[in-house]
């Protein structure tokens, strides 16, 4: 692995400058075990939003916004906890009915999908 590999490669790399360390072509064949700040990114999960972001979910042909509660990883991958404004919690995954967005504009357009294929 490289520095390239590390979740603070871009950080470590501004803080410090263009040394021979940690310019792009330099190649540690060992920086797991030469650099004590190492981490590797590939064991790392890119979630779709941030705890406290409002996504949107259809339900009944309704849009409904939902405030994300926390992110679970589960045996088939990564689920959400969202609650709505009632307090109820709800699960969703991408296994799982509830279609849900990161905007309401996509939510907006795939009802409108919907209402327009029935």
């Amino acid at each position: 692995m490289t520095c390239e590999d590390c979740i603070y490669y871009k950080v470590c790399r501004g803080q410090y400058g263009d040394t021979d360390y940690f310019n792009d072509e330099v190649i540690v064949p060992d920086v797991e075990n030469y650099c004590g700040e190492f981490e590797d990114k590939s064991k790392y999960i890119k979630l779709p939003c941030k705890v406290g972001d409002t996504v949107y979910a259809i339900l009944r042909k309704e849009i409904v916004p939902l405030k994300v509660s926390s992110f679970i990883y589960t045996a088939l991958g990564l689920m959400v906890e969202a609650v709505d404004e009632y307090g109820s919690t709800l699960h969703f995954d991408k296994y799982n009915y509830i279609e849900w967005f990161l905007t309401k504009e996509e939510a907006e357009q795939k009802l409108k999908e919907m209402s327009g294929s029935e």
